[in-house]
């Protein structure tokens, strides 16, 4: 079994003085083989709740011990090691 550690930021730039509206911020982390329908996995994460952006945010995440279950894997559109 891998454990992997993915750690990144997303900025949101709104320009002109104007405003972003939203209704929450998510990010999901999925790998999968597409042909086979297999999903080895899939993670996600709330970076904001329901709100307003002005000007520039950033919002940093980190999937933390994302464990691949299968050392190797090979479909028609993916190879896995």
């Amino acid at each position: 079994m891998t454990v992997v550690v993915v750690v990144e930021q997303v900025i949101i730039s709104v320009h002109g003085g104007k405003h972003l509206e939203h209704y929450g911020i998510n990010i999901r982390f999925t790998f999968y083989d597409r042909s086979a329908q297999h999903e080895f996995v899939s993670l996600g994460q709330e970076l904001a709740t329901p709100g307003v952006i002005s000007g520039t945010t950033t919002y940093h995440f980190n999937f933390k011990n994302v464990e691949k279950q299968y050392e190797s894997y090979q479909g028609i559109n993916v190879k896995l090691k």
